[in-house]
């Protein structure tokens, strides 16, 4: 069976370029090839400009919107890195959950997390923890 991968992608204004979209989803698109898995184009979620700290980016609220429809239009979620999802740790891990009780695997590429893994759970507990720390340390500037 091959598996539907959907994409989220995002930067932020102070810290990326508008290139970095672009980016993220070619690293997805490759992946996604790589592993011989479908990349759903109609299920690419974008944000542009907005931090990862909140949770009212319009890309990341039409995912949430979607991933409530039963059944789910894709199996696998790219990302490039944990820190595109969100920056805080509890949303993060709520995420993950609510994903893995769906069926839904996440995969963040470019550190190597796919939750289908038994140390996904660590990792994406290390890996948001540093994505929120980064937001605290640069809001303290």
């Amino acid at each position: 069976m091959t598996l539907r991968c959907a994409t989220y992608a995002r930067y932020s204004s102070d810290r990326q370029s508008p290139a970095s979209i672009e980016d993220q989803l070619r690293i997805c698109r490759e992946h996604a090839y790589r592993q011989d898995w479908e990349f759903l184009e109609d299920h690419v979620y974008v944000d542009r400009e907005l931090s990862g700290a909140g949770g009212d980016r319009p890309g990341w609220v039409r995912l949430q919107a979607v991933i409530k429809r039963h059944p789910c239009q894709f199996d696998v979620l790219l990302v490039d890195d944990t820190s595109r999802l969100c920056r805080n740790l509890g949303d993060n891990a709520k995420f993950t959950e609510e994903m893995a009780y769906l069926g839904i695997r996440v995969v963040a590429i470019s550190q190597g997390i796919d939750t289908q893994s038994k140390q996904a759970k660590v990792l994406m507990t290390f890996h948001g923890l540093a994505d929120e720390m980064y937001i605290l340390e640069s809001t303290d500037l």
